[in-house]
């Protein structure tokens, strides 16, 4: 029998230092990608393979908003912090509440200011938060059936 699952984009939260990050923009507004591979693979010359594991788990997190998301400000509050007195590392989530998706880090920081544009349209802010260590669960949004 098919089955049916539901996607709510309203349902994606993401909660930086504490503070809901809110005012998405349309489209791709969260990315989330590790610095390196978990395995790398090495074959010699007599085929035999072998693998390696890199205990690496840090990773980045982009974060795209609209220019008039009251985000920018807690992201720029907490970037600030960190240029002042180095007190920008935080804890991070991201999490769809509608399904099984969820990573966080305990030590996330911001790389730096996003780029800048204005222009007659509402333009975006992208920006990459680095981590020392994500953790979660890539899951979906159907019904489990027991």
């Amino acid at each position: 029998m098919p089955g049916f699952a539901s996607y709510d984009p309203m349902q994606i939260q993401i909660i930086f230092g504490g503070n809901p990050i809110t005012g998405y923009a349309d489209g791709t507004f969260v990315e989330i990608e590790f610095d390196e591979q978990q395995w790398n693979k090495v074959t010699g010359a007599d085929a035999l393979t072998s693998r390696a594991k890199t205990n690496n788990y840090a990773g980045s997190v982009t974060i795209t908003l609209l220019a008039t998301s009251s985000g920018n400000d807690v992201l720029n509050s907490i970037m600030q912090k960190d240029r002042r007195n180095n007190t920008g590392v935080v804890s991070l989530i991201v999490k769809d509440s509608g399904g099984r998706t969820i990573w966080s880090a305990q030590h996330a920081w911001i790389e730096q200011i996003p780029t800048q544009a204005w222009s007659k349209e509402t333009e975006e802010r992208a920006w990459t938060i680095a981590t020392a260590a994500l953790i979660g669960n890539v899951g979906g949004n159907q019904q489990l059936v027991a």
